[in-house]
């Protein structure tokens, strides 16, 4: 390669190593942001930073299961429950209020 150029998959995965911290660091301005009007798992997971994708691969499950636990939609294991407060850094309690939907989520 000539002196001066750089790999185009060099500059690809930078730009992409960039764009995930901005859409990370997006995500928590728009947790605090809508904090009164999104709860349960969504609100948790945002003030992560963290896509509905990030969060399933953290919990080992899929980014359809993660959207039907914020809309309510499913019943959880108590593994999956366990799996949830570890990757997001809560107590199962936190995880209980979310998966009710309270707002109490510390």
């Amino acid at each position: 390669m000539p002196e001066g150029f750089e790999d185009i998959d060099s500059i690809v995965a930078r730009h992409e190593a960039n764009a995930g911290r901005f859409l990370a660091s997006a995500r928590k301005v728009l947790a605090k942001r809508v904090a009164d009007k999104v709860s349960g798992i969504a609100r948790l997971r945002l003030h992560k930073g963290w896509s509905q994708m990030r969060l399933s691969k953290e919990v080992g499950t899929s980014q359809s299961y993660i959207a039907q636990l914020e809309l309510h939609h499913e019943d959880v294991l108590m593994s999956t429950a366990r799996r949830l407060a570890a990757a997001l850094g809560v107590s199962i309690d936190v995880i209980d209020a979310a998966l009710q939907g309270r707002k109490e989520l510390k």
